[in-house]
Parts: structure tokens; sequence; C-alpha cells
């Protein structure tokens, strides 16, 4: 399992305090808004935060990871009216955050910014984070802006692919595949073979089950293989305080049965 605490340690700075020289880590600081992401406004104060610090300007991918990761809690688990101006800044952090790979970023610049298949080849197992935000959060615009966003497709087919040839024991990947069979309107088991296999890796988060049952409301119901009701009951999501996915839960019990 990649580890994204191996991955991204930690960046400290020093000051010095009244009982000497301090560490202190602006990347934990700003990291708590994503403990504490059932608040908002917590979400909205840390985004600033990591705007506006040293380390997000000057491009850490740690910072730039930190902010784009709670843009994508705060517009998918809180459905704020700007949820895509918030994926959308998300989508553009997250191309931030990956330019500290050089052959990634050479591959875009000769290609005038578009995401190809020699691009992501140079993606490794060190962009894996930076990979899934940008992922989760390009493939949620393409949900708000509808049909004529679906011009995008193909590049982001290309991450998501690159991203489970990298980590196929990672919920994130198989989602995208989901998602983007059901923007293709794919036959509906395709959807859910992948949705299944994101559930697989993330037993306890609802996000790729209940896009599942949600886009097979688009689907002749003879197509379904179990009804929604039954699909959603056989999974236990826990959606108290304290519960690890407890912001995405809520959010995903409110998108299947919320009018």
């Amino acid at each position: 399992m990649l580890s994204l605490t191996g991955l991204f340690a930690g960046c400290a700075f020093y000051r010095v305090g009244g009982s000497g020289l301090e560490t202190v880590s602006m990347v934990a600081e700003v990291a708590q808004g994503w403990e504490q992401r059932l608040y908002p406004n917590s979400l909205r104060e840390s985004i600033e935060l990591g705007r506006t610090s040293e380390e997000f300007l000057r491009g850490d991918p740690e910072m730039l990871w930190l902010v784009s990761r709670e843009l994508n809690a705060l517009a998918y688990g809180h459905a704020p009216d700007d949820s895509e101006e918030l994926y959308s800044l998300a989508y553009e952090i997250g191309f931030r955050c990956l330019a500290g790979n050089a052959g990634w970023l050479g591959r875009l610049d000769n290609s005038g910014g578009a995401v190809t298949v020699a691009g992501v080849e140079r993606l490794t197992e060190a962009d894996v984070p930076c990979m899934e935000q940008l992922v989760f959060s390009w493939v949620r615009l393409i949900e708000h802006r509808g049909f004529y966003s679906y011009i995008d497709i193909p590049e982001v087919a290309f991450l998501v692919d690159r991203l489970l040839e990298i980590s196929p024991d990672r919920w994130v990947g198989y989602w995208g595949k989901g998602m983007i069979a059901g923007f293709q309107a794919d036959p509906l088991s395709e959807v859910e073979i992948y949705m299944d296999l994101a559930y697989e890796q993330e037993p306890t988060l609802a996000t790729s089950t209940a896009d599942y049952l949600r886009i097979s409301g688009g689907y002749p119901q003879s197509d379904l293989i179990v009804t929604p009701a039954e699909k959603f009951r056989e999974r236990e999501f826990l959606v108290n305080e304290g519960q690890e996915w407890s912001l995405e839960n809520q959010r995903a019990v409110r998108t299947l049965f919320e009018p």
C-alpha cells in the first residue's frame, strides 16, 4: 500500500521562541483542515492558509496536494454553491502539483498543455497523491459541466490508466474508470465492475457505490444487477463524526436519498 506519509514526510521551518529553537510545520497546520473537514468553515480557513503560505507560493508539492485535497473535500462533501469553482481550482493546483516531475512537465509543454500517453508514462509512484486529486477534480468538473466538457475524457482517461498501472491497490483510479464509463454510456455492467473494484480498495467509503447507483438511474431498470436499495444495504458505511470517511459518506447518503 502506498504511504502518503512516506511520500510527503512534512516540510518544517524553524523559528526562535521563548524556549529556544522550535519546529513549526505549516504543512501540519494546513492538514488540520482535512481532519476537521466535517466543518466547512474549517476547510475554507485551512485552504486560505495553505494558498497564502510560502510553501504553496514556491510550489511545494506536499502543500499543493494538501490544498487540492481540501478543495475537493469541500466541493464534494459540502456541495456549496461554488463547488464548480472549487473543483476548477483543485484541478489547476493538481497540474501545479505534478510540475516537479521534469519529464512530465516537458512532455506537457511539448504537447501544448495536452495530456498524452507519452506524458503520463513519465509519472511515477511519487506522483500518485497529486494524480489522485487531479483525477478526482477533473472528473467532477466534467460531471458538473456536462456534455460539452466530454472532450476532456480522453486526456483524463490517460491519467486514470497510468494511475491504475502505478497504484492498483487504491480506489481513485477504479472510480475514475467507472465514472468515465458512465459518461460514455458504456454497458452498466462495466460501470459496476470498476465501482466495485473501487469499493474493494476502500470498503468503508461510500463514494463509488453512491456514484454507481446514481449513474444506474440513467440506464433501463432491466440492466440493473441489483436494485439501488439492495446494493447500498449490503454495505455498511458509517456516517457519524469520528469515522474516517464520515463527511464523504454523509454526502453519499444525501445524494441518494434527498429529493
